[in-house]
């Protein structure tokens, strides 16, 4: 299986993969110390020229943005008050290449796994069953 990944929100890619074709990285901020990172998974259109790429491509800004203002230094992650430690968020979306069973295929890899916290679903309802 040929997967494009992309991990954004941390340095820490242990334990993610073993289907990592390409990595993406961004550094969360220096100033917050995380006690761990919450990884989000998700089978996501990543090429453009896949059928879903456009939207896809804007729902993957958009989660980058919102995990770049959580990781920031105004946020310093997601707090548990519970355990009283903070989090880091990162995201890892998997090429899907608009197929459906593909999506199946990471969906199930992921899921049999521990390296992922939260499986997110892919942007179109067309691509589950």
């Amino acid at each position: 299986m040929s997967v494009q990944v992309n991990v954004h929100g941390t340095d820490d890619l242990a334990g993610l993969s073993s289907h990592l074709v390409q990595i993406n990285k961004t550094a969360s901020s220096s100033v917050c110390k995380f006690d761990g990172m919450l990884v989000f998974s998700q089978p996501l259109s990543l090429h453009e020229d896949d059928e879903k790429y456009a939207v896809a491509h804007l729902q993957q800004i958009a989660y980058e943005m919102t995990i770049d203002r959580i990781n920031s230094p105004y946020r310093c992650g997601v707090a548990v008050i519970k355990d009283g430690k903070r989090y880091g968020v990162t995201l890892a979306t998997y090429g899907d290449n608009s197929s459906k069973e593909m999506v199946e295929s990471i969906a199930q890899s992921l899921t049999s796994t521990n390296n992922t916290g939260f499986l997110l679903g892919p942007y179109s309802s067309g691509l589950t069953k």
